[in-house]
């Protein structure tokens, strides 16, 4: 007689090899005794490995992301839980979980391409980051399910998805998505989450703090002098241009008090390359005076970047001195066509 089967696993069965026993009874209920009362018979029941199933997975709990703001990286979170039906202990480890971030359109199969690391991309595809186990959540070898938290680092340039049209975004008919990866054995099964969105962060650096705008000189009266630039990187997930403007419309040679000669700032000329002073445009103090810089978004760890270009002519008959002035660049998010 040979009792030894291989059978699919029921619930909560851990696997391996279970030995059990046949024991012989009479008519009135004696039982047969060999010695060890086990009655001689030792059979084996092997329990498969079976495909674990990832029921839940959350990105960002649902909610839309803003990242970084300056040349750092955010973490976001993705949650989820997976089911085995050879208990929980048989996943309960960082091993058995992986995720996969990335951005989504219905015409890219996603997941399918953003699955490994030489897709990797931190504009776009985060793929196979390891997730931690949630300790507690498995409760003992009655309980299947098991949670998992995985933190990925999310680089301040990824590919915004917010807008509702073209001039909004590049991507603003993508979405953000996740794929939990849960796996057993090299059994994998995976699950996506719901979209979100990732929001557009304009952020910018100019000189790396903001150099001042030194002029050369000295300058005789309508004398051009050299140009001067200041270098306005994209710190965000954005392409920039900048809005060019003084705060007050002069300069002064004791510009804390001005108590002293004056010059209008409109000598001073602003450009987006290297012209001479009659074709660049003049400075004025209207904040919405904008310069299509047309700074591309930031696609690596160095940000993208282009110069302002500064001249300035002095007027006939200034009086002789040193001038200073205080001039802003703002910067604004650029057309997406010119990202």
């Amino acid at each position: 007689m040979n009792l030894a089967k291989t059978g699919d696993v029921t619930a909560n069965q851990c696997e391996g090899s279970y030995d059990y026993y046949a024991y012989i009874f009479d008519n009135h209920g004696f039982a047969a005794d060999d010695g060890d009362s086990k009655h001689g018979f030792v059979f084996t029941n092997t329990v498969n490995n079976v495909a674990p199933e990832v029921t839940a997975v959350s990105l960002n709990s649902g909610s839309d992301f803003t990242p970084d703001n300056e040349e750092a990286t955010k973490d976001i979170e993705v949650t989820g839980t997976i089911k085995d039906d050879n208990g929980c202990i048989d996943v309960d480890d960082a091993a058995t979980a992986d995720v996969s971030i990335y951005y989504y359109k219905n015409a890219v199969t996603g997941y399918a391409e953003c699955d490994a690391g030489g897709e990797a991309d931190d504009n776009d595809c985060y793929p196979v980051q390891n997730c931690s186990y949630d300790g507690s959540s498995c409760t003992g070898t009655t309980d299947s399910d098991s949670t998992f938290t995985c933190t990925v680092a999310l680089e301040y340039y990824v590919n915004p998805t917010d807008g509702s049209g073209s001039g909004d975004s590049s991507w603003w008919d993508y979405t953000w998505r996740a794929t939990l990866i849960g796996t057993d054995g090299n059994i994998p099964d995976t699950l996506e989450s719901t979209d979100i969105e990732m929001i557009s962060v304009m952020a910018y650096d100019v000189d790396d703090g903001g150099a001042a705008i030194a002029y050369s000189g000295p300058l005789a009266p309508e004398e051009e002098s050299s140009s001067v630039t200041n270098t306005v990187e994209a710190t965000g997930n954005v392409g920039l241009d900048v809005n060019l403007y003084s705060v007050e419309d002069y300069m002064c040679t004791n510009f804390s008090t001005c108590d002293t000669d004056t010059m209008l700032i409109s000598a001073q000329r602003w450009y987006g390359s290297e012209v001479a002073w009659d074709s660049m445009t003049v400075l004025t103090t209207t904040s919405s005076d904008e310069l299509e810089l047309n700074v591309g978004k930031t696609t690596s760890g160095t940000p993208a970047s282009a110069d302002v270009y500064w001249k300035i002519t002095i007027p006939v008959a200034q009086e002789t001195g040193s001038y200073t002035g205080q001039n802003t660049i703002a910067g604004k998010k650029g057309e997406a066509g010119d990202w």
